[in-house]
């Protein structure tokens, strides 16, 4: 009997989950299915998914049962046997499930092949017994009589990789993936975004910078904006402390500065008290000493919100990582042309496309929404960030 097998994966369920519930089988092992027949119900946070067949065939091992929860995305939870000869399905199905057949995922079929592992000869520690790569990895260490640590594990690479040099890992940039990898890992981020037109706040600043010693950046108004929306939004400015919702008196943006080996972001306090060009000497100074490595941890610490722009690399938007324990970030890029329709006519604009990261813990959508509008407002009529 020759036959070809097809993983049945979780599959990935939404943004805000990548988790979810076997609800139940339609279909029993041996069953035949038609492709694109409906074979399992699969449950979310939020809603009921129906699993489809992606092929004809029959319905082989089940490797997670009804009701088994919290499966990640992308793990097998079914096998779909697809038989290449004559003999009926469900007789293929039956010797498949009374045969001694090694079931094992491609990665480490690949692995043992190089290895020169006999696949047969290894016990899986996968969902149902299935053999996955670091199984071969295992087996590999223990012919060659090492221990299988999960770093020696991880060092065992294929053959046919590209050569390459390992280069030690910085303290910031340590500090940067334990704190980013806990943000998404902890922190249910949820995005939202808004297109602003800067032609107003464009000629505004060129005007100020012909006659202010200090040359006002675009990044400086988004700081004086963000930060009087955020005041204006006091329940934005807020973060998530377990028991208790810490909602802050004082707005403090924290401003993500690129250096050698990763990034920094230095925090304005009060900024939403502070006028335009005491922003832009603040920001710059503190930028200045960031790149130049003097920058005192304590300008480092605290924030209420933060700031990302890589408006300069001309990247036009980003999805954003929040800082935690912030609850939100705002990423800024490239302003560019483009045609917009206002009164029922068409025109030429310049457009920067805004989008915020935020903690839904503490952040509903509405609220999100809110705050983004009152910033579009305030960019588009920036003389009021002059009086505010």
């Amino acid at each position: 009997m020759s036959e070809m097998t097809i993983e049945l994966q979780m599959p990935a369920l939404s943004n805000s989950s990548d988790k979810g519930t076997v609800s139940r089988w339609l279909k029993t092992e041996g069953d035949r299915v038609d492709s694109g027949e409906v074979i399992a119900e699969i449950e979310s946070e939020k809603a009921t998914f129906e699993l489809q067949a992606p092929a004809k065939g029959i319905l082989g091992t089940i490797l997670v049962q009804a009701g088994t929860a919290e499966i990640a995305s992308g793990t097998p939870i079914g096998l779909l046997l697809t038989p290449e000869d004559n003999e009926p399905p469900r007789e293929q199905a039956f010797k498949e499930r009374g045969s001694s057949r090694t079931i094992a995922s491609p990665a480490a079929r690949a692995a043992a092949g190089r290895s020169g592992i006999d696949i047969r000869s290894l016990r899986g520690s996968g969902p149902g017994g299935r053999i996955i790569l670091q199984d071969v990895n295992a087996a590999a260490l223990e012919r060659t009589g090492a221990s299988s640590t999960a770093a020696e594990l991880h060092r065992i690479e294929p053959s046919d990789l590209a050569p390459w040099e390992d280069i030690p890992t910085s303290a910031m940039r340590k500090t940067l993936a334990q704190r980013l990898t806990a943000s998404k890992q902890t922190i249910p981020h949820f995005y939202a975004g808004i297109q602003v037109e800067l032609d107003e706040l464009i000629g505004l600043r060129t005007r100020l910078n012909e006659v202010m010693p200090e040359k006002l950046s675009i990044n400086d108004f988004l700081i004086k904006a963000l930060s009087v929306a955020l005041r204006r939004h006091p329940d934005a400015n807020i973060q998530f402390n377990g028991d208790t919702l810490r909602r802050f008196k004082r707005v403090d943006i924290a401003v993500a500065v690129a250096v050698t080996g990763g990034v920094m972001a230095p925090v304005i306090r009060g900024a939403d008290t502070k006028t335009l060009t005491a922003i832009c000497a603040e920001s710059r100074a503190l930028a200045g000493k960031a790149r130049a490595g003097t920058l005192p941890a304590t300008d480092c610490q605290g924030g209420t919100f933060s700031l990302s722009n890589l408006g300069m690399y001309g990247v036009t938007e980003f999805l954003p990582i929040i800082n935690p324990p912030q609850a939100g970030i705002l990423a800024a890029g490239a302003a560019q042309p483009a045609v917009v329709s206002r009164d029922g006519s068409l025109r030429s604009a310049t457009v920067l496309a805004l989008t915020a990261a935020f903690d839904h813990r503490v952040i509903d959508g509405a609220l999100g929404a809110k705050l983004l509008v009152t910033l579009k407002t305030l960019l588009e009529n920036p003389f009021a960030l002059l009086v505010d």
